[in-house]
Protein backbone atom coordinates (compact mmCIF):
# COMPACT_ATOMS: atom_id res chain seq x y z
CA UNK A 1 0.00 0.00 0.00
CA UNK A 2 2.82 2.13 1.02
CA UNK A 3 4.54 1.70 -2.25
CA UNK A 4 1.47 2.18 -4.31
CA UNK A 5 0.94 6.17 -2.41
CA UNK A 6 4.90 6.94 -3.18
CA UNK A 7 4.42 5.61 -6.54
CA UNK A 8 1.29 8.15 -6.69
CA UNK A 9 3.06 11.33 -5.35
CA UNK A 10 6.08 11.14 -7.69
CA UNK A 11 3.52 10.76 -10.80
CA UNK A 12 1.73 14.32 -9.21
CA UNK A 13 5.29 15.71 -8.77
CA UNK A 14 6.42 14.79 -11.88
CA UNK A 15 3.04 16.62 -13.56
CA UNK A 16 3.74 19.40 -11.40
CA UNK A 17 6.77 20.20 -12.26
CA UNK A 18 6.26 19.78 -16.08
CA UNK A 19 3.39 21.95 -15.63
CA UNK A 20 5.45 24.65 -14.03
CA UNK A 21 8.38 24.47 -16.52
CA UNK A 22 6.32 25.57 -19.46
CA UNK A 23 6.23 29.50 -19.00
CA UNK A 24 5.35 32.37 -20.87
CA UNK A 25 5.10 36.17 -19.72
CA UNK A 26 1.51 37.81 -18.85
CA UNK A 27 1.08 40.61 -21.74
CA UNK A 28 0.11 44.23 -21.03
CA UNK A 29 -2.07 44.28 -23.77
CA UNK A 30 -4.24 41.37 -22.30
CA UNK A 31 -7.75 43.13 -20.86
CA UNK A 32 -9.91 40.11 -20.35
CA UNK A 33 -11.65 40.83 -17.42
CA UNK A 34 -14.66 39.59 -15.01
CA UNK A 35 -17.06 42.64 -15.22
CA UNK A 36 -17.04 43.78 -11.50
CA UNK A 37 -20.75 43.35 -10.55
CA UNK A 38 -20.34 40.23 -10.25
CA UNK A 39 -17.07 40.21 -8.17
CA UNK A 40 -16.80 40.56 -4.68
CA UNK A 41 -13.64 42.29 -3.77
CA UNK A 42 -11.63 39.85 -1.19
CA UNK A 43 -11.01 43.51 0.87
CA UNK A 44 -14.83 43.33 1.06
CA UNK A 45 -14.49 40.50 3.03
CA UNK A 46 -12.91 42.42 6.13
CA UNK A 47 -14.95 44.33 8.60
CA UNK A 48 -11.92 46.42 9.23
CA UNK A 49 -12.28 46.06 12.77
CA UNK A 50 -8.93 44.12 12.44
CA UNK A 51 -10.63 41.19 14.96
CA UNK A 52 -10.96 38.25 12.26
CA UNK A 53 -8.41 35.89 12.53
CA UNK A 54 -5.52 35.26 10.20
CA UNK A 55 -6.08 33.50 6.85
CA UNK A 56 -5.32 29.88 6.84
CA UNK A 57 -3.15 30.04 3.50
CA UNK A 58 -2.77 33.86 3.70
CA UNK A 59 -3.07 36.19 1.24
CA UNK A 60 -1.87 36.80 -2.25
CA UNK A 61 -0.92 39.85 -4.13
CA UNK A 62 -0.40 40.18 -7.42
CA UNK A 63 0.72 42.95 -9.59
CA UNK A 64 1.12 44.06 -13.44
CA UNK A 65 1.36 47.11 -15.84
CA UNK A 66 -1.68 48.30 -17.89
CA UNK A 67 -1.43 49.39 -21.39
CA UNK A 68 -0.84 53.03 -19.72
CA UNK A 69 2.33 51.76 -17.78
CA UNK A 70 0.17 52.17 -14.42
CA UNK A 71 0.73 49.31 -11.85
CA UNK A 72 -2.47 47.60 -11.12
CA UNK A 73 -2.85 45.38 -7.88
CA UNK A 74 -5.17 42.35 -6.89
CA UNK A 75 -5.55 40.76 -3.45
CA UNK A 76 -7.17 37.30 -3.46
CA UNK A 77 -7.04 34.54 -0.61
CA UNK A 78 -4.09 31.94 -0.71
CA UNK A 79 -4.74 28.08 -1.51
CA UNK A 80 -3.28 25.46 -2.76
CA UNK A 81 -3.99 26.09 -6.64
CA UNK A 82 -3.01 28.50 -8.77
CA UNK A 83 -4.84 31.43 -9.78
CA UNK A 84 -6.06 31.66 -13.40
CA UNK A 85 -5.16 35.56 -15.11
CA UNK A 86 -9.06 35.65 -15.66
CA UNK A 87 -9.61 35.72 -11.71
CA UNK A 88 -6.47 38.22 -10.67
CA UNK A 89 -7.61 40.62 -12.72
CA UNK A 90 -11.46 40.50 -11.62
CA UNK A 91 -11.11 42.79 -9.43
CA UNK A 92 -8.55 45.45 -9.59
CA UNK A 93 -6.70 48.01 -7.55
CA UNK A 94 -4.10 50.87 -7.89
CA UNK A 95 -1.57 51.31 -5.08
CA UNK A 96 -3.58 53.24 -2.39
CA UNK A 97 -6.57 51.07 -2.63
CA UNK A 98 -4.18 48.27 -1.51
CA UNK A 99 -3.28 49.94 1.38
CA UNK A 100 -7.05 50.64 2.17
CA UNK A 101 -7.04 46.73 1.95
CA UNK A 102 -4.06 45.83 3.91
CA UNK A 103 -5.39 48.24 7.37
CA UNK A 104 -8.58 46.19 6.83
CA UNK A 105 -6.94 42.52 7.23
CA UNK A 106 -6.18 41.37 10.31
CA UNK A 107 -2.78 42.82 12.27
CA UNK A 108 0.06 40.36 11.85
CA UNK A 109 -2.04 38.89 8.60
CA UNK A 110 0.53 37.77 5.58
CA UNK A 111 0.62 38.82 2.38
CA UNK A 112 2.63 37.14 -0.39
CA UNK A 113 3.34 38.66 -3.48
CA UNK A 114 3.02 36.31 -6.60
CA UNK A 115 4.33 36.95 -9.78
CA UNK A 116 2.36 34.23 -11.92
CA UNK A 117 -1.13 33.13 -12.34
CA UNK A 118 -2.39 30.17 -14.83
CA UNK A 119 -3.37 30.76 -18.61
CA UNK A 120 -6.47 28.71 -18.78
CA UNK A 121 -6.86 29.84 -22.44
CA UNK A 122 -3.20 27.47 -23.19
CA UNK A 123 -3.08 26.00 -20.23
CA UNK A 124 0.42 27.46 -19.32
CA UNK A 125 1.79 29.40 -16.56
CA UNK A 126 1.80 33.21 -17.06
CA UNK A 127 4.58 35.40 -15.54
CA UNK A 128 3.83 38.64 -14.60
CA UNK A 129 6.46 41.58 -14.98
CA UNK A 130 8.28 42.70 -11.57
CA UNK A 131 7.66 46.08 -10.64
CA UNK A 132 10.31 48.55 -10.39
CA UNK A 133 11.79 48.98 -6.88
CA UNK A 134 10.22 51.86 -6.11
CA UNK A 135 6.90 50.47 -6.37
CA UNK A 136 7.93 47.28 -4.68
CA UNK A 137 9.51 49.50 -1.57
CA UNK A 138 6.61 51.16 -1.62
CA UNK A 139 3.35 48.51 -1.25
CA UNK A 140 5.75 47.31 1.69
CA UNK A 141 6.29 50.18 3.28
CA UNK A 142 2.00 50.68 3.35
CA UNK A 143 1.79 46.66 4.20
CA UNK A 144 4.01 47.88 7.47
CA UNK A 145 1.74 50.95 8.40
CA UNK A 146 -1.16 48.56 8.09
CA UNK A 147 0.49 46.07 10.64
CA UNK A 148 0.57 43.29 8.06
CA UNK A 149 3.46 40.84 6.81
CA UNK A 150 4.39 41.46 3.40
CA UNK A 151 6.62 38.36 1.57
CA UNK A 152 7.81 40.11 -1.59
CA UNK A 153 10.22 39.23 -4.78
CA UNK A 154 13.57 39.94 -3.23
CA UNK A 155 12.47 37.75 0.01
Amino acid sequence: MQRRIYIIEIFFLTISLVACSHTATVSTQETTLVPTEYVKSTCDYFSGERTEGLAFKGMELYSWQNVDGDWLFSILFGTNRNKTIKEVKAYVMDISEIEDCFCKMPVGENIFWLSFAQDSTISEMRTFPQPPDNIINEVKERAVSCSVNITAYDE
